[in-house]
C-alpha cells in the first residue's frame, strides 16, 4: 500500500576510501550508526521516514581508474551481499525503503566488467538494482549496462511500485541527461531518488551552483519529487578533490523543501505529499510538460549516437574511455556544422 504521506531523508556520507574489503566493513558499520542516528532524531519532526537515499559511492570510495586497479584492491561486491544485507537490517527496523547510494559491483556473470550500482533496499531486502546508464566520461571506468554483451537488450531503468510511491532512480552524472529523468516521468514515476558525488570542481557556494540548479529544473520539468544525496566527504577521505554537500529534497514544482550544503556527515529531511501530488496531476491542465512532450521534431532521439554502438565485450580502460569521449565529442560537432 501507498502512504499519501511520509518524510524522506538524505543522508550524507564522509567515509574514507576503501583500499581493502575490510575497509568497506568498517564504512559499512560507521554508515549503519549515521542512518539509525538521522532516523532516530528526525522521527519527532512529523511524518514517518519512509525513504532514505544514501551518496554515490558511499562505501568504496572515488579514487580508481581502471578495472584491474578495482580487482587489485578487492573492493568490487557482489549483489546481493554484505552492503544489501546490513542496510535491509535497518530497513526492517524502521520499515522503510534505504536506496543504497551505490557500490562498485562484480557480477559472475560479466566478469570483464564493474557496474556502478544503485542497490533498493526494503525490509525484506534486496529489491531491486539500478546499474548506472550514464558513466562519467572520461573518468568512470564502469560499464554502462547499455553498453555491454548479454545487458544490452534488457531495460535498464528502474521504476518501482513501493509504499513510497513510484520511484524512480538515477546517479549523478545520469541528471545531465534529461532524457532518461523524463523516460522516468512518462513511465509515472513521483519520486525519483538520486545519489551523487559532484565534487568542488562542478559545483559552487554561492547562489548560482549549477548542481542546485539542476536538481530544481529536473524535478520541474517532469512534475516529480527528487531527493538527492550528495557526498560529504573531504579531500583528505576522497584525494583529491572535496565534496562541500549539496543534498536537497525538492518537490515538484522545483522547490527546494530541505538541503544541506554543508560539508561532513549530515542530513536534508523533508515531507513527500502524494496526495497533493496526484490531486495535481488530475485536476491541473497547465504545465504538464512530460504529457506534452513532441518527438518528430527532435530527430536526433532516433539517431544512432557514438555511444550507441556495439556492445563492448569488457569495460573500457583509461585510453579507450578518452577515445570514446573525444569521438562523440567530435562527432557533435561535426554534425552541427553539416
Amino acid at each position: 500500500m501507498t502512504l499519501d504521506r511520509y518524510a524522506a531523508l538524505a543522508v550524507q556520507t564522509a567515509n574514507p576510501i576503501a583500499r581493502a574489503p575490510a575497509d568497506i566493513a568498517t564504512n559499512l558499520e560507521r554508515t549503519g550508526r549515521l542512518l539509525r542516528r538521522g532516523l532516530a532524531a528526525h522521527r519527532p519532526f512529523g511524518a514517518p521516514i519512509k525513504l532514505v537515499v544514501l551518496p554515490e559511492f558511499a562505501f568504496q570510495g572515488v579514487p580508481y581508474r581502471s578495472v584491474a586497479e578495482i580487482n587489485a584492491h578487492a573492493v568490487a561486491v557482489p549483489l546481493p551481499g554484505p552492503i544489501d544485507a546490513a542496510l535491509g537490517k535497518i530497513a526492517a527496523e524502521h520499515d522503510c525503503t534505504i536506496v543504497a547510494g551505490t557500490v562498485i559491483e562484480r557480477d559472475p556473470a560479466y566478469p570483464d566488467h564493474l557496474f556502478n550500482t544503485a542497490p533498493v533496499v526494503g525490509p525484506s531486502g534486496l529489491i531491486a538494482k539500478y546499474r548506472k546508464l550514464n558513466p562519467w566520461l572520461p573518468i568512470e571506468p564502469f560499464s554502462s549496462p547499455a553498453d555491454v554483451a548479454g545487458l544490452a537488450a534488457q531495460d535498464p531503468i528502474v521504476c518501482l511500485d513501493l509504499p513510497c510511491g513510484r520511484l524512480g532512480v538515477t546517479t549523478c552524472y545520469d541528471s545531465y541527461f534529461p532524457e532518461l529523468w523524463r523516460e522516468l516521468a512518462l513511465r509515472g514515476a513521483e519520486v525519483i531518488a538520486s545519489p551523487a558525488a559532484l565534487m568542488h570542481p562542478l559545483q559552487d557556494s554561492g547562489p548560482d551552483d549549477p548542481w542546485r540548479a539542476l536538481c530544481r529544473v529536473r524535478c520541474l520539468e517532469n512534475g516529480v519529487y527528487g531527493v538527492f544525496a550528495n557526498q560529504g566527504a573531504s579531500a583528505a577521505a576522497f584525494p583529491p578533490f572535496g565534496w562541500r554537500g549539496g543534498s536537497y529534497a525538492i518537490d515538484s514544482k522545483g522547490v527546494v523543501l530541505a538541503a544541506n550544503e554543508s560539508p561532513g556527515e549530515g542530513f536534508a529531511y523533508a515531507e513527500i505529499d502524494l496526495a497533493a501530488l496526484r490531486a495535481r496531476r488530475a485536476g491541473t491542465l497547465a504545465n504538464h510538460f512530460a504529457s506534452q512532450v513532441r518527438t518528430k521534431p527532435y530527430p536526433y532521439l532516433r539517431r544512432e549516437s557514438v555511444l550507441d554502438g556495439a556492445p563492448a565485450a569488457s569495460g573500457p580502460d583509461d585510453a579507450a574511455r578518452t577515445d570514446l569521449a573525444e569521438r562523440a565529442r567530435d562527432a557533435l560537432y561535426r554534425r552541427g556544422r553539416s
